[in-house]
């Protein structure tokens, strides 16, 4: 083969190759800018629904403090003076209704654990309003043995499941830090 013919073939070769790069390389640039673009809209919603997910564990979290807080006041074993047992009851069942309403109504953007944590939660103080309401008939068994249920209840079984769920929401939302 000749120097001339070589360098014909060579220059042939590189414009072919040229013009070929020209036509592939924005095909491909728009496919891959189109995948980009699909990642990028995926991670914004991942994102506003992690922040949602947050938000809604985090008022959770407060929920539960309130309900539990109430009902610990409730029952505590002296009050100060001027505190009224009665308004720490109502408003524990007022917080109660709202914390058992705020988690039905979002429940599906909750981690599956944190599900379960709550609902064991809300069966365990409704169990425990079953007791206060035996607590408080006239007629119920010795006062003592249904105080000492009830104080078993409150003091003693609720707390490690309110810990429990308190570390749950805590860990989930500083996850996302």
């Amino acid at each position: 083969m000749t120097e001339t013919l070589r360098i014909l073939l060579t220059a042939g070769i590189t414009f072919v190759a040229a013009a070929l790069g020209s036509i592939v390389a924005p095909v491909l640039k728009a496919k891959y800018d189109a995948k980009l673009e699909r990642h990028k809209a995926l991670l914004a919603r991942e994102t506003r629904l992690y922040e949602k997910q947050s938000t809604i564990v985090a008022e959770l979290f407060a929920h539960i403090r309130g309900v539990y807080g109430q009902l610990y006041n409730a029952f505590k074993g002296s009050l100060v003076e001027g505190e009224d047992r009665d308004f720490y009851r109502k408003d524990f069942a007022r917080r109660n209704q709202e914390m058992i309403n705020f988690f039905s109504i979002n429940e599906l953007y909750l981690p599956p654990e944190i599900v379960q944590t709550c609902r064991a939660l809300i069966e365990a103080i409704s169990q425990t309003r079953i007791l206060i309401g035996y607590y408080d008939m006239p007629k119920a068994p010795t006062a003592e043995t249904g105080w000492q249920q009830l104080s078993d209840k409150i003091f003693n079984e609720l707390p490690p499941i309110v810990e429990r769920a308190e570390e749950q929401c805590r860990k989930f939302v500083r996850s996302a830090v």
